[in-house]
């Protein structure tokens, strides 16, 4: 975020910029969740295409990333959905209802890249916290190896 706005009075333009009298940027609107994905797996899919991010996962991110938002429009109802709206509870929500569906190693691996894809957006100065960093992530089942003759 440009320290402009911080320092700036209330209610007047920076850069020829409006600004709130909280300090938060106004020109710009807050993305949908659905655009937010959109954005991030655009930039994963030119990742791949530059050799910095294998194809199994950005497929993985996909797979994530749908689950989740087909989740959160069945339980939050037809409409946008401001990213900047989904929080603790929305993921502690998720995790209890994937994991009544799959074991707590899949889930583990859908919270992981949920957690990557809102790191960006807070890398992205989009959000300020990482909801998917105040929950427990579930712990994957120890296996047992035993060698073999």
């Amino acid at each position: 975020m440009n320290n402009a706005f911080i320092d700036a009075p209330p209610n007047e333009t920076v850069n020829g910029q409006p600004r709130s009298s909280e300090g938060i940027e106004t020109a710009s609107r807050e993305p949908t969740l659905a655009e937010a994905v959109e954005t991030y797996l655009s930039k994963r899919e030119q990742k791949v295409r530059s050799d910095q991010l294998s194809h199994r996962t950005l497929k993985t991110d996909r797979r994530s990333l749908k689950l989740f938002l087909d989740w959160i429009r069945t339980a939050r109802g037809p409409g946008p959905i401001p990213v900047g709206t989904i929080d603790r509870l929305d993921l502690e929500t998720f995790k209890e209802y994937r994991l009544r569906r799959v074991s707590p190693t899949t889930t583990a691996k859908n919270l992981r890249h949920l957690k990557a894809f809102f790191s960006d957006l807070v890398r992205r100065e989009i959000l300020k916290v990482n909801p998917v960093m105040q929950i427990t992530v579930p712990k994957s089942a120890t296996r047992l190896i035993i060698p073999t003759e």
